[in-house]
């Protein structure tokens, strides 16, 4: 519907949306290497200023271009808090608790 709002052109909508997962499967394929010196803390911090930007700057430029950048911060929102909570459950959790940890999680936060 946001996109309507701001005359994006209906046959691009699929591609808009799919920048995110773009970025957040970048994120992914990194984040072990890259992200390994970071705490939990630190990442979620990340995820939270990166969801606040990205949600201001889409409200701020209602454009589709804006959007379509902003997208990219999908990455730094969404997909850094998953990771940071993944991590979280492999350092803090037993083995045997995990499927059951990351059941809660997906029913109340997904």
């Amino acid at each position: 519907l946001y996109l309507q709002e701001i005359h994006a052109p209906k046959y691009l909508t699929g591609m808009i949306i799919n920048i995110a997962v773009i970025a957040e499967i970048i994120l992914f394929s990194i984040a072990d290497r890259s992200l390994q010196k970071f705490s939990v803390g630190s990442l979620l911090a990340i995820a939270a200023l990166g969801s606040t930007v990205r949600w201001i700057v889409v409200f701020a430029f209602p454009n589709v271009i804006v959007f379509c950048i902003s997208q990219t911060l999908h990455a730094c929102s969404f997909a850094m808090g998953h990771y940071a909570f993944m991590k979280y459950l492999v350092k803090n959790i037993p083995d045997a608790q995990i499927p059951k940890v990351q059941g809660m999680y997906s029913a109340l936060a997904l």
